[in-house]
C-alpha cells in the first residue's frame, strides 16, 4: 500500500475497519438485512425495487453499512491500492443504497459514481462510463442540485478525454 512504510499504523487501522465493513455487510446478507433483487452492476442492469422505505431500525443499520462500505472502498482504493477490494465495497454500498431508497435517490447515484471512479482508475472506461451515466440520470431525476449534475457530467468528460475521443470530452465538460 501507499502508506505502508511512512505511517504503518493508520494502514493497520484502515485496513482493519475496511474488513470489519466487509464482514458486516457480508453479515447483513445472512440475515435478509440486505437482499436486493438486481442484476449484475457491471453489466448495466437495473431493476425498479423501491427499497425498504429508510425507516426504522433497518434503515438505520442499512444506512450504517452503506456508509461503512462506502468508506471502506475509498480506503482500498486510494490508501491501499486494492481496486478489487475497493470495487466490491463500493458494490455493497449501493446494494444497501438499494435496500434503503430502491433506484432513485441521491446515495444511489453517489454510489454509481464510486464505482465508475475505481474502474476508471482501473481503465476500465466502458463500464465507468455506464456507472456514471447512471449516476448522471438518477441525480437528474430526483433532481439533486446543479453542482452534483456538473459533477457528474464532469466525470462523463474525464472518461472521454482518457479515451482519446476530445470531442464528447469536451461536450460533457461544457455540460458541467
Amino acid at each position: 500500500g501507499k502508506f505502508t512504510h511512512e505511517k504503518p499504523s493508520t494502514h493497520s487501522i484502515g485496513l482493519r475497519y475496511a474488513r470489519h465493513a466487509g464482514a458486516v455487510a457480508a453479515q447483513a446478507r445472512v440475515w435478509g438485512v440486505l437482499s436486493v433483487d438486481r442484476p449484475g452492476i457491471a453489466e448495466g442492469g437495473s431493476s425498479m425495487h423501491t427499497g425498504r422505505g429508510g425507516g426504522g431500525s433497518d434503515g438505520v443499520v442499512l444506512d450504517n453499512i452503506r456508509a461503512m462500505c462506502q468508506q471502506a472502498g475509498f480506503f482500498f482504493q486510494h490508501v491501499s491500492a486494492q481496486p478489487r477490494e475497493a470495487l466490491r465495497l463500493h458494490e455493497m454500498a449501493l446494494e444497501s443504497a438499494m435496500a434503503e431508497h430502491g433506484n432513485d435517490h441521491r446515495r444511489v447515484a453517489s454510489s454509481h459514481t464510486d464505482i465508475g471512479n475505481v474502474y476508471q482508475a482501473q481503465g476500465k472506461h466502458e463500464e465507468a462510463l455506464v456507472q456514471h451515466y447512471k449516476s448522471l440520470e438518477i441525480k437528474i431525476r430526483v433532481k439533486c442540485d446543479s453542482l452534483d449534475v456538473a459533477k457528474s457530467y464532469n466525470n462523463i468528460g474525464v472518461v472521454y478525454g482518457s479515451q482519446g475521443d476530445y470531442h464528447h470530452a469536451l461536450l460533457q465538460h461544457q455540460k458541467s
